[in-house]
C-alpha cells in the first residue's frame, strides 16, 4: 500500500502547475488591469449619482465638473 509520494512525482505536479502559472500570469495581470479601471469608472458614477441625489435633497441644480484624464 503506497502511503506517499515520490520526490519524482511531486516534482512532475511543481511543473505543471509553474507551466499553468506562466501561461496564465499574463492574461491574468490585463483582466486585473481591466477589471481595476471598470471599478473605477463604476465608483466615479456613483459618486455623481450621489451628487445628482444630495442636490435633489436640497432643491438645487446640479451641475457635472467635465473631468479631463
Amino acid at each position: 500500500m503506497k502511503k506517499a509520494f515520490t520526490l519524482i512525482e511531486l516534482l512532475v505536479v511543481l511543473a505543471l502547475v509553474s507551466l499553468l502559472i506562466s501561461l496564465v500570469g499574463p492574461s491574468g495581470k490585463k483582466m486585473y488591469e481591466k477589471f481595476s479601471k471598470r471599478m473605477a469608472k463604476i465608483e466615479e458614477t456613483g459618486q455623481i449619482h450621489d451628487q445628482r441625489f444630495k442636490a435633489f435633497l436640497k432643491d438645487e441644480d446640479f451641475k457635472e465638473e467635465n473631468k479631463s484624464e
